[in-house]
């Protein structure tokens, strides 16, 4: 028998991982692309830095400069699997710490001392990581190399969408405040799977009771919240 339609709440590039592995176990998954990850391409400071730091694979989405190349030998740390599969595959080849979550992170690189260290954020993130590791003092320069654009469902989106959905997976806080849009396809047994408790902080009152969250912060643990 044929599983629940899955709403998968993401940009279309990892949407369409996501989809494929839940079409491999069954499930019915249709995309709704709220954001878009649009490259950035900032000129490369050329300081004498220790190491190299990413919270997203979408610093990689588009290539480094010609002038960039050296910072691929530099020690690289990021956060989250797919952050360290986009580097090694645009040449970064000393992998060092990868953290579950920028926490973590900010934490493992605070015990590293004297150190100096280039991010290369998104245009809109939460500041943890670079603030943490200033307030350890610990020198830190970022480059923007992404935006994320976000856009409410247009009537083509709306009218793809199942009603209703057995399960809306959501990947960020901004795409939670975009369900009231969709209101009519939340039926009474849907659930709203979430990658973080942050995330399902956003979700609206109303759907307070069809939240679960992910044991940790990665797709894999999202995933897990499935009935396989």
């Amino acid at each position: 028998m044929t599983k629940p339609s899955v709403l998968i709440i993401r940009p279309q590039q990892a949407a369409k991982r996501t989809a494929g592995l839940l079409a491999a176990r069954g499930f019915v998954p249709h995309i709704l692309p709220l954001s878009i990850i649009v490259p950035l391409t900032p000129a490369i400071p050329h300081q004498p830095y220790d190491g190299v730091i990413a919270t997203s694979a979408a610093a990689f989405a588009a290539p480094l400069a010609e002038d960039g190349a050296w910072l691929k030998t530099l020690p690289f740390h990021c956060v989250g699997s797919r952050t360290r599969e986009a580097a090694h595959d645009s040449g970064f080849t000393a992998i060092g710490h990868c953290a579950l979550t920028a926490r973590q992170l900010a934490g493992e690189l605070c015990q590293q001392t004297n150190k100096y260290f280039l991010y290369l954020a998104g245009q809109t993130r939460r500041h943890e990581l670079e603030n943490s590791l200033r307030a350890a003092g610990i020198r830190v320069d970022i480059i923007e190399r992404y935006a994320t654009h976000f856009t409410p469902p247009t009537a083509t989106q709306l009218a793809a969408v199942p009603r209703p959905p057995g399960f809306i997976l959501l990947y960020s806080a901004k795409s939670a405040r975009f369900l009231p849009g969709f209101a009519a396809h939340i039926g009474a047994n849907t659930r709203i799977l979430c990658l973080s408790s942050r995330i399902a902080a956003a979700v609206p009152a109303q759907w307070r009771d069809k939240i679960q969250v992910a044991a940790a912060p990665v797709e894999q643990k999202l995933l897990a919240l499935l009935p396989f």
